[in-house]
């Protein structure tokens, strides 16, 4: 395969992407991959195919054969400012191979007129063509096509040559330029009949078979996508019966536009909840410390309590020292509502964080729903499909004259192997021996019976003679009839032997050999070979379609299979999200009875301050006081040790909530489907940034499409 690496700068280097977490609109290139067989319609073709008429968007027209010059319309066309739409023609042969390649831009003039520019290119293009034709299972060149006759098979094999090298998550990846291949042609019925196409629409008017498939080569390689799970389009294939081939042209059109509309960096929501989870993270790493400390603190602070209740008898010979440690400690309280301020902003952002992943749960939760209420249609229009293929394959079996049960779903496979196995030339030659030894022993068994018994009874009569010493059967036969007591003692002798086991078991060994005797003499006989080299060349064509029928089935069955897989997934994914909606509502719910009570404690760390305050300023009035000193010190005690209480019951519910709630939640986000997003957003902006064909980075320009045409076969 031929490679052409893009570069976007002079010096080849590698483009890295960095991407968090998986979401977004990943969901539209789902769409696009997984419905697009289902739903395909031909108005985009239609559209393009519209702008080969002259004086349309793809510029002026393009005339084969005529020299290409340089053009310029007097309809100017006004704008602030000026771009170029570039559209590649590739005239083809009818085998796909370029012949010539025309350029036409249209450059639309900021202020001036709109100028249309022409000219030939040979260069190679970033995505070859390939057509063949087969007729009833043999390969035809295209140039030997015209006029025959038989089961067409014609096929479109696109190679994708443009590609990125792209840096994703450390690795370097090779991403495929998305080019969309959307092939139409338009077949005369007086010449094609029974038109499938394998990925797009056929419509038929009476008159004429309108077909038109499309293609994605180098998609599943840049999603690294398991073909036995899901396999993407990169071929086009058309089956018809054919009368005296003729074939008028077929458009292609490849385009990147499809794909580079998929604006992936449009995840606010997402990208906010990344934001939020980081944040959320951080601020529960703070807060579980910040909790911690505060115990440890009010701990220090409860065994100081204590000691000063015990010495509040002492308080009265040490007032200044009194006055010096309420200093000390209006300084811890001053710190623990500076403490308490940080453990409130760590919980606003909590709480934040919880409100924003809800929200993105929501909207993960409703694009799921979408897609869940599009699998019944998806899957009954693929079972439509389905169904539609065997009956059409039934109605071709009975049209063959085989008479086999109706095929299913369930048993197609197994009816047509066995049907080709009993096509095989040894299974045919088989059954003409089996009919012949069948006519023979109807029409034979009997008469060959008598004359293996009379000949075994004759020999065994012979040898009896010979031992009585009467010379022939002709003279033992009269002394028989002459009541000769010797004659009749061998008769009875001879009757005798011929009803042993023994003897009736070598009749039916002789009788045996004799029959298959007779059935190889007929089977080698001329009128049966040429009736079997008849049966053996008959059953090889109907094996070899009932095989082509079986692989068309098995195929569809296998892109069946996997879109039912995917629809379980996304329906699976959906009660997930629901569940993921519930606990996100119960985070925010419990990030606001957190904030609540932090504010609650950074409140009464102010009043603690302020309480340490007043007692620096009264120990002078101490000596006053010091009854109700000793009241409220026991008093004091008893509060730090409630506040102890439940710090320690804050710190231990924050570093639960952290480990079964945050952490669990950060990791629940670091699923497959990031590596995808990454991907498709590497794919979204290959699509984005090849615009131009003429430019050897292909990226100056507005927009670049190109349009294949293949010359016609067959005279009209």
């Amino acid at each position: 395969m031929r490679q052409i690496p893009m570069k976007h700068r002079e010096e080849k280097q590698v483009k890295t992407v960095n991407m968090k977490h998986a979401a977004g609109k990943s969901k539209q290139l789902l769409a696009v991959i997984l419905g697009g067989s289902l739903i395909f319609g031909m108005t985009g073709a239609g559209a393009y195919a519209s702008g080969l008429k002259k004086g349309s968007s793809c510029g002026p027209e393009i005339i084969e054969g005529e020299e290409v010059e340089t053009k310029k319309t007097e309809d100017a066309g006004k704008s602030s400012g000026s771009s170029v739409e570039e559209t590649v023609y590739v005239i083809a042969e009818a085998d796909g191979k370029p012949r010539k390649i025309i350029v036409s831009d249209w450059m639309k003039g900021g202020d001036g007129e709109d100028t249309y520019t022409q000219e030939n290119l040979e260069k190679e293009l970033p995505v070859d063509m390939a057509v063949s034709y087969k007729l009833d299972g043999k390969a035809v060149a295209a140039k030997d096509m015209a006029g025959k006759s038989g089961k067409l098979t014609m096929r479109f094999d696109y190679t994708n040559n443009q590609y990125e090298d792209v840096e994703i998550e450390g690795e370097v990846k090779r991403i495929y330029v998305p080019f969309v291949m959307v092939t139409g042609m338009i077949l005369d019925n007086g010449h094609f009949a029974n038109v499938e196409v394998s990925n797009g629409r056929v419509i038929n008017d009476g008159d004429r078979t309108i077909v038109a498939g499309f293609a994605m080569p180098g998609l599943q390689e840049s999603l690294e996508l398991d073909k036995e799970k899901m396999e993407l389009p990169g071929y086009l294939e058309v089956t018809a019966d054919v009368t005296d081939f003729k074939l008028e042209t077929t458009i292609t059109l490849a385009t990147t536009e499809v794909f580079a509309e998929l604006d992936m960096d449009k995840t606010e929501a997402f990208d906010e909840l990344d934001e939020s989870m980081d944040k959320l993270t951080d601020a529960m790493g703070e807060l579980t410390d910040g909790s911690l400390a505060l115990y440890d603190g009010l701990t220090e602070l409860l065994e100081k309590s204590g000691g000063l209740t015990d010495g509040i008898d002492r308080l009265a010979s040490g007032a200044s020292s009194l006055a010096s440690g309420a200093g000390e400690l209006k300084s811890g309280a001053d710190d623990l509502k500076t403490g308490a301020g940080t453990l409130k902003s760590g919980a606003e952002s909590l709480k934040s964080g919880t409100e924003a992943l809800k929200s993105g749960a929501s909207e993960l939760k409703g694009g799921l729903g979408q897609l869940v209420d599009n699998n019944d249609a998806i899957n009954g229009g693929a079972g439509q499909v389905f169904d539609s293929l065997l009956a059409a394959a039934n109605s071709q079996i009975q049209a063959a004259g085989l008479s086999l049960p109706a095929l299913t779903r369930d048993n197609y496979s197994q009816v047509l192997g066995g049907a080709i196995g009993s096509m095989d030339e040894g299974a045919v030659r088989e059954q003409f021996r089996q009919g012949v030894e069948k006519a023979v022993r109807e029409q034979q068994a009997a008469n060959i019976v008598a004359q293996v018994t009379g000949g075994i009874q004759s020999s065994i009569l012979d040898e009896a003679l010979a031992q009585a010493g009467i010379p022939d059967q002709a003279t033992y036969q009269t002394m028989l009839g002459n009541g000769d007591a010797a004659a009749q003692q061998i008769a009875d002798a001879v009757a005798a032997k011929m009803g042993s086991g023994e003897i009736q078991a070598l009749i039916s060994q002789k009788t045996e050999e004799t029959i298959q005797g007779i059935v190889g003499q007929q089977m080698q006989s001329p009128a049966v070979a040429e009736q079997i080299g008849k049966a053996v060349e008959n059953a090889k064509n109907g094996a070899a379609s009932l095989t082509a029928l079986k692989g068309q089935l098995d195929s569809y069955n296998q892109f069946y299979q996997g879109l039912l897989t995917y629809t379980a997934g996304v329906a699976s994914a959906s009660d997930g999200a629901e569940q993921l909606v519930n606990g996100a509502g119960q985070l925010v719910d419990g990030a606001g009875q957190l904030t609540d009570g932090v504010y609650r404690l950074e409140s009464g760390a102010g009043q603690l301050a302020d309480g340490a305050g007043q007692l620096s300023d009264g120990a002078d009035t101490l000596y006053t006081g010091i009854g109700q000193l000793q009241r409220g010190g026991g008093a004091l005690t008893h509060g730090v040790e409630k506040l102890q209480d439940g710090a320690m019951q804050l710190s231990d519910g924050v570093e639960k909530f952290n480990e079964e709630g945050i952490e669990a939640l950060v990791e629940a986000f670091d699923g497959e489907i990031k590596e995808l997003r990454d991907r498709m957003k590497a794919v979204a902006d290959a699509g984005k940034n090849y615009k131009s064909f003429k430019d050897s980075n292909g990226n100056k320009g507005e927009s670049v499409r190109f349009i294949y045409k293949t010359e016609k076969i067959g005279e009209d």
